[in-house]
């Protein structure tokens, strides 16, 4: 029994084989390429997901509540379209309310020097380079990079467990604390 609740914990079986196998890459030594950032170049964060009705726009709010410029977009992303209701419901538990977000594409996106953007899956950073080319985008990271234990995927909570949305908010609450703790300790100008 205590198998399916990690499955159903981890946002269902290919999440959580995932998580193991990013988790392990991470431990090997991975990690370390999305945590060499030039901080003194960062000017804003752009967080990118898949649907930008989750996990960008929290990281998003909670890096505005740490007083960072960030905004996020997704890959799939519905433009106008309002953010999960789980979602909403979940990050008011973080005291984030995300009632009054609306999707943004990352065709969307100015992306400029000084941008930091940070998927949650290397997926995103993949299918970003190969959508916009990677000229433009100055420096890249993965969220989970920033948590201990690194992990470099974190599962899209989208139709998953309220359990698994609170566990996934919490684990880009924590990494987004970490990279903003950096942000500041580095002097980088990504603050509002």
């Amino acid at each position: 029994m205590s198998s399916l609740l990690a499955v159903h914990a981890h946002g269902g079986k290919r999440a959580l084989l995932r998580f193991v196998f990013y988790g392990a890459t991470a431990l090997l030594g991975t990690a370390r390429r999305y945590r060499n950032i030039d901080w003194s170049r960062v000017r804003r964060i752009v967080f990118v997901c898949k649907g930008n009705i989750s996990r960008s726009p929290f990281a998003e709010a909670v890096a505005r509540k740490h007083g960072l410029n960030a905004v996020s977009a997704g890959l799939e992303a519905s433009r106008g379209a309002p953010a999960a209701p789980q979602a909403i419901v979940t990050a008011a538990d973080f005291a984030v309310d995300l009632t009054a977000h609306r999707a943004s594409p990352a065709e969307d996106v100015e992306f400029r020097p000084g941008d930091l953007v940070v998927g949650f899956e290397p997926l995103h950073l993949e299918r970003l380079d190969a959508t916009i080319g990677n000229q433009l985008l100055d420096q890249t990271s993965l969220l989970g990079a920033w948590l201990r234990p690194p992990n470099l995927y974190i599962h899209d909570p989208y139709g998953a467990s309220a359990e698994y949305f609170h566990l996934c908010f919490s684990r880009i609450d924590r990494a987004v604390w970490r990279l903003s703790r950096k942000m500041v300790d580095k002097g980088a100008n990504g603050s509002k």
